[in-house]
């Protein structure tokens, strides 16, 4: 980039800063939006900036439509958006699994590795013989409690970290009636801590026992940056899951109930069309789906 360019588009960011726009991602972020704080844009053409890292110098930029610079080996495009105001986007961070293969009242799930206040946890957990279970302090139930054949029940479950969870390393559900289960918590960074859920919950259950496609209905985004998750239960201990196409499976936990979770992000707002879980031998199946709304 020429020296000429590099001033206008400092420039730029400069009057851009003066007429109320910031910089709306925090440090962890590798990616970076500079939107108006007041609903207003200097450009009719101008809404979001979208940057990445590459070693230990950043570069800002807002230069009017859309269009590709290069800085130094940094890729920067900026791109339009009907929101004035745009937020981060929410990033998953690592899981843990458990299972319980004797029957038992308590489903005891841990924390993942690097969990800190403000982070929210999203737990699904698959039981046998559809028990109805009881949340530990702080949990939200936001999946209905799915049976697949009416020999399992598949819950979830999301959390919001506070600082008085630095000392929890586990949490526990209880079940109406001992039964064997599988579960897993998820981590997931940057989520809105006031409103969690982008969308409303979309659900399919299959009670046939000889399913191994399972299709959960669209559902549709409404902010820039969230996060897909969804997950699936079975009346079964030991076939193997595969998320929808483009998914990244976050965890799957069998031996007992089998349970899964997967996420994918979805930049923009919009339809997601439906999506398909698979599984490799033919059971009684639930799936849910619904999106985290970032900050």
């Amino acid at each position: 980039m020429t020296m000429s360019c590099m001033t206008a588009v400092r420039h730029h960011i400069k009057a851009l800063r003066s007429a109320g726009w910031r910089d709306l991602s925090g440090p962890h972020r590798s990616a970076r939006t500079v939107s108006a704080v007041d609903g207003t844009t200097p450009s009719p053409t101008m809404r979001r900036v979208v940057f990445g890292r590459r070693g230990a110098s950043q570069h800002r930029v807002a230069y009017g439509a859309a269009l590709l610079l290069l800085v130094g080996l940094i890729p920067v495009v900026v791109t339009a958006s009907r929101a004035g105001a745009l937020a981060s986007e929410v990033t998953a961070g690592g899981s843990t699994t458990a299972v319980s293969t004797a029957a038992v009242t308590a489903v005891t799930l841990s924390k993942p590795t690097g969990t800190a206040a403000d982070d929210v946890l999203v737990a699904s957990f698959t039981a046998d013989n559809a028990p109805s279970a009881t949340a530990p302090p702080g949990w939200t139930s936001f999946v209905p409690t799915l049976k697949p054949g009416n020999g399992a029940a598949l819950f979830g479950y999301y959390h919001v970290v506070t600082t008085a969870d630095a000392t929890a390393n586990t949490w526990t559900w209880t079940l109406s009636t001992a039964q064997k289960w599988n579960g897993g918590i998820t981590r997931f960074l940057g989520v809105n801590t006031t409103t969690p859920l982008d969308t409303t919950i979309a659900t399919a259950v299959d009670n046939t026992a000889t399913a191994t496609t399972i299709t959960v209905p669209a559902i549709t985004t409404s902010t820039p940056g969230a996060m897909l998750i969804g997950g699936l239960g079975a009346d079964g201990s030991t076939p193997q899951t595969t998320p929808p196409a483009t998914w990244t499976q976050s965890w799957q936990s069998t031996g007992a109930q089998i349970a899964e979770q997967a996420a994918k992000p979805q930049p923009n707002p919009g339809p997601t069309g439906p999506q398909t879980w698979t599984i490799n031998q033919g059971r009684a199946l639930a799936a849910w789906m619904t999106a985290l709304r970032p900050r």
